[in-house]
């Protein structure tokens, strides 16, 4: 079922999206570019319910189960890699989680408490435990942000397998990432343009 968003508006102490009409096709990546400051997150937030809408509406959520990889990796400090994922995905055994580890360059971590790991490590293990969630639409914000470029493609490829053809929502400023992807395009003009031009 295609998520589809019209007349979307949200504002705080300014306007943040303004008349937003957009559709994100079942089953398909489609990666959302626009300049700082233009709504990517609040878009996000207001999909998850975590913030209501001005006006406007979303539909084709109903019955969609969710998972989300914030700008903020929100990982509990003192638990390792595993435990991090298994806290979510509890049906998920350790043996289950470190080939997928492997294939994002952490599985000497699998053990470490957080804490103890790097940013980019850090912020694998957060992808990570939302790709692996049983959900039906992934919200990724930023979410190879961290990564250096000896390892960031790898793990691109890797997470677009992880994918299994779900309804994602990629907020990038990379082209680059976005066509590792596969991902459809769109540009977000900033509040005081009505709708987005496709890619």
């Amino acid at each position: 079922m295609d998520i589809v968003i019209k007349g979307l508006c949200k504002a705080y102490q300014r306007p943040v999206l303004t008349n937003l009409n957009l559709t994100l096709p079942a089953h398909q990546v489609t990666a959302l570019m626009a300049p700082s400051g233009a709504g990517k997150t609040t878009l996000l937030r207001l999909i998850l319910g975590l913030e209501k809408p001005d006006a406007g509406e979303i539909t084709g959520l109903e019955g969609q189960r969710l998972a989300a990889a914030f700008q903020e990796d929100r990982l509990l400090e003192h638990l390792s890699a595993v435990d991090n994922i298994r806290l979510v995905i509890p049906a998920l055994t350790e043996k289950d989680i470190l080939p997928h580890l492997k294939a994002f360059q952490i599985e000497n971590a699998a053990r470490q408490p957080v804490r103890e790991l790097s940013g980019g490590m850090r912020r694998r293990v957060a992808l990570l435990r939302a790709l692996l969630a049983e959900a039906d639409v992934l919200l990724l914000d930023e979410p190879f942000n961290a990564l250096d470029e000896a390892t960031r493609a790898q793990v691109i490829r890797a997470a677009a397998a992880l994918l299994r053809n779900r309804t994602t929502l990629l907020v990038t400023h990379d082209e680059g990432e976005a066509a590792l992807m596969g991902a459809r395009v769109i540009h977000l003009a900033a509040a005081d343009s009505a709708s987005p031009q496709p890619g």
